[in-house]
């Protein structure tokens, strides 16, 4: 993982909070980009808060799968 990284998630995250008509697919697809980021944060921090947080993340990324996929949040 790279400051690049985290860097462009959070021009993404920025992007997001402008906008007010996401559809279910793109929110997928950003917990899925967040999920995947948090999961690497985690596996390369010894800060047990980042399990956490990664976890918490994979949690949005299942309820955006669920919404997608018609079984609601």
């Amino acid at each position: 993982m790279t400051a690049r990284d985290i860097a462009a998630f959070l021009a993404e995250v920025q992007t997001r909070a402008m906008r007010t008509d996401l559809t279910p697919t793109e929110n997928l697809a950003f917990f899925q980009r967040k999920a995947d980021l948090m999961d690497r944060i985690a596996h390369e921090s010894p800060d047990p808060d980042a399990l956490r947080v990664a976890a918490n993340a994979r949690a949005q990324l299942t309820a955006a799968r669920a919404q997608v996929n018609g079984e609601g949040f």
